[in-house]
């Protein structure tokens, strides 16, 4: 019996006074002592000291002694396929260690349940009594697997017999992860709902925001294979698909309106019919004006009027172009401003490199900081803000790469832009003159001299004139 606590271990009462060491006294390290003072145990005798009236006794070397010898049985008559009881000793993240006798079995996480768990612990708890089946047994290396599930029918053996392809049926959702929903259809029987066969239509970021665990719907069967325990699920195929309808309902080059549904950085989205919405890229937004975000010019919720660019049905992608609308400025930008056009443009923007010049039709030209220099000897940010008018004259065009470069330098008579479209289509219109015969022409000489002379005469008549008038 133990009596009391002493420094370093525990007071034993054998007849006569005895020491248990701490570390003597379980198979685990023990820091509570006194739990023990009162009881009755069973030890073996490490060490007497006749002299000292001192013996050692361990509890330990008693406990696995008598372990050992428990194992020995255990791996003498253990064997697979054996139903047998055991203790939950610890739990892991893929599985549970089983004590069955002084022997520990391992139970892996995939044993445990025919259906779906994240965690052992969410079947049992250390300390538990358990019953498992013995799947298989190393017994020059001392390895036992463990079974929960065995202990039950396989479920998958007959789903094929009450659950068919192409079936709706209702199910319990058991786990929602990043990429879809599992759901359980029969006992312990569960198919994947991929995040893609949820909706035709909506994007869904978070199912979580969506569905819970628990959460009863209405799947269709897509794919069955029992033999490999799996299965596919859709919710969206349920119904029809909006998007075979679509190249009925729109056509290239047709105009369209539509609410904005959403507004990203790199364009709007447009409702065209509910659940199908179309893009319109920030490049297709304006033809002339740097939108660096949708946002600084729309709003959710806002109407808008486009044009249909192009339909992938495949991909359920809608292209839509807003600028398409109106013409492009650029098809006449030689036209109306050819090279030498002077005009009074606004500056809009003035970079490190220059100063961009809004034109009266709403492109931008660029006036270089080196053509600036060249003529005014300074750059831009010295010279202009934005918002200021200036002229300026068009010294090159690039209609493909749509660049217009312009200087300071005024033309002498800058022509306005219907003087220089006016000229343009003289110049084209223009032939070369008719050559006349010889005949012709001495005549017109003839008629010239005699105007000529004819005017030369009232000269001279008009001033003796007035010398006769003096006189």
């Amino acid at each position: 019996i133990i009596t009391h606590k002493v420094k370093g271990g525990l007071s034993v009462d054998i007849g006569i006074p005895a020491f248990l060491p701490g570390s003597q006294i379980d198979l685990q390290r023990v820091t509570d002592f006194d739990q023990y003072v009162g009881q009755s145990i069973t030890a073996s005798i490490l060490k007497v000291n006749q002299k000292r009236s001192n013996v050692i006794i361990s509890r330990r070397k008693y406990l696995n002694d008598q372990r050992s010898e428990d194992r020995k049985q255990i791996l003498d008559t253990l064997a697979a396929d054996q139903i047998i009881q055991g203790i939950v000793k610890n739990i892991t993240n893929y599985g549970v260690f089983i004590d069955i006798g002084g022997v520990d079995g391992l139970l892996h996480i995939t044993d445990m349940t025919w259906g779906r768990i994240s965690h052992p612990s969410e079947v049992v708890k250390i300390g538990d009594n358990v019953t498992i089946k013995v799947l298989s047994f190393d017994k020059d290396n001392e390895k036992i697997s463990l079974g929960l599930k065995q202990l039950n029918p396989n479920p998958w053996e007959q789903v094929s017999d009450k659950i068919k392809i192409g079936q709706q049926v209702k199910g319990r959702i058991s786990s929602i992860t990043d990429y879809g929903l599992f759901v359980e259809v029969a006992k312990n029987v569960e198919g994947l709902v991929h995040i893609s066969e949820i909706s035709w239509t909506d994007r869904i970021a978070n199912l979580a925001n969506r569905y819970k665990v628990g959460d009863e719907i209405d799947v269709l069967i897509v794919s069955l294979d029992a033999e490999n325990r799996r299965m596919s699920l859709s919710i969206k195929q349920l119904g029809k698909n909006p998007w075979e309808m679509v190249d009925k309902e729109f056509k290239v080059e047709q105009k369209i309106k539509g609410k904005i549904s959403n507004i990203t950085d790199f364009g709007v989205f447009v409702q065209l019919l509910p659940g199908i919405d179309g893009l319109v890229h920030i490049s297709d937004l304006s033809w002339t004006e740097h939108i660096e975000h949708p946002s600084d010019r729309y709003k959710i919720d806002d109407k808008v009027e486009a044009v249909v660019l192009a339909i992938d049905k495949e991909n359920k992608k809608i292209s839509l172009g807003i600028k398409q609308l109106t013409p492009d400025p650029w098809e006449k930008v030689e036209e109306l401003y050819p090279v030498g056009t002077t005009f009074e443009g606004e500056i809009s923007k003035i970079t490190n490199f220059g100063a961009f010049v809004k034109l009266p039709i709403g492109i931008e030209g660029l006036i270089h900081n080196t053509t600036l220099l060249e003529e005014q000897g300074k750059k831009a940010d010295a010279l202009f803000k934005i918002g200021e008018k200036a002229k300026f004259t068009v010294i090159n065009i690039n209609k493909e790469d749509r660049k217009l470069a312009l200087s300071t330098k005024l033309t002498t008579k800058a022509p306005t832009v219907k003087e220089e479209t006016k000229t343009t289509v003289e110049k084209k219109q223009k032939k070369p003159p008719k050559t006349t015969s010889t005949k012709s022409s001495k005549k017109e000489k003839t008629v010239e001299q005699s105007k000529a002379k004819n005017s030369l005469q009232i000269a001279l008549e008009s001033a003796l004139q007035k010398k006769e008038d003096k006189n």
